[in-house]
């Protein structure tokens, strides 16, 4: 069981790159700068991991409909950040807003709270729209707009995937579930908390 959740450490580690080559990438266009740009961001592919793991936590906890609705609205009010952004509505300190939504991902899976729906989605909502304000910020001015938002949403959404995959196929293949629980998500939740640290203080 330990070697799984340094499994997951690694995994973790891995995916968080130093923040300075956080949204680069925007010399091509269309489906292809919005697949980029998630995947060349520290803070953007961790949190989107950290939303997979926290759905699957909440779903393995016995919160009903939770593995799909929180992506779901994590992605749907993405997209409404960055239309937001697109059309000039400028949120306040994005990049702040990011690492603080990375942090308090970490505080949660660390926690391990059984939080209901009815907090868990407006957290959730209001963690996304900071990421969405980001995409649409740096989308690059030759980018279709149809095809930049059909990739970032793939992408993050594939990340999303990931971290629920992995969290999915740990605790799965645990001698005891429940020590799993107690493990996986501390370790995941720390290096998560960590890494939002390092970028707030970036920021």
């Amino acid at each position: 069981m330990k070697r799984n959740g340094l499994k997951l450490a690694t995994i973790l580690i891995g995916s968080a790159p130093l923040t300075t080559f956080a949204h680069t990438g925007h010399d091509v266009s269309g489906f292809l700068a919005g697949f980029g740009h998630p995947l060349m961001g520290a803070d953007h592919v961790i949190a989107m991991a950290a939303i997979g793991i926290w759905a699957f936590m909440l779903k393995s906890e016995g919160i009903k409909h939770s593995g799909s609705m929180i992506p779901s609205v994590f992605l749907a009010m993405m997209a409404f950040g960055a239309a937001l952004a697109f059309s000039n509505f400028a949120l306040p300190l994005v990049e702040m807003g990011i690492a603080i939504s990375v942090i308090l991902l970490g505080i949660l899976l660390v926690a391990g709270k059984r939080l209901p729906l009815g907090i868990t989605l407006p957290m959730t909502a209001s963690f996304a729209l900071f990421h969405g304000a980001a995409h649409g910020v740096e989308m690059p001015y030759s980018a279709d707009v149809a095809s930049y938002f059909a990739g970032f949403l793939f992408a993050s959404a594939s990340l999303i995937f990931v971290g629920y995959t992995v969290a999915n196929l740990l605790i799965a293949g645990a001698e005891s579930r429940s020590f799993a629980n107690k493990l996986v998500m501390p370790v995941s939740g720390g290096l998560v908390t960590l890494s939002g640290v390092y970028q707030l203080l970036m920021s």
